[in-house]
């Protein structure tokens, strides 16, 4: 069972894309709750494509992230330590993403 954790980047950057667009409040926090639950009931980060979740381990760190999450519109970029899923940052899908 792995265990996740929050770096503040990663609530900035929620809060920045919450701001942006108040309507997407209530979709953002069920696609992060939802990440939350099949990480917590994994064994492995690479477990989580069988799980309805997009998983990418990064060849060359993108914002300090060593994977790459999807699920919908969104990314959200994290690491991994031991048993624990460390999120850095999200952001929705468009042209400056991965900038």
């Amino acid at each position: 069972m792995m265990k996740v954790e929050f770096d503040k980047s990663f609530e900035k950057s929620l809060k920045k894309l919450v701001k942006k667009d108040r309507s997407m409040q209530s979709e953002v926090k069920d696609i992060v709750r939802g990440i939350i639950s099949r990480i917590q009931k994994s064994n492995s980060i690479h477990d989580l494509p069988s799980s309805g979740v997009d998983i990418l381990e990064l060849k060359i760190s993108v914002k300090n992230a060593k994977f790459r999450i999807k699920k919908g519109r969104y990314r959200i970029g994290a690491k991994v330590e031991g048993d624990t899923v460390i999120f850095l940052w999200i952001t929705k899908r468009d042209e400056g993403t991965y900038r």
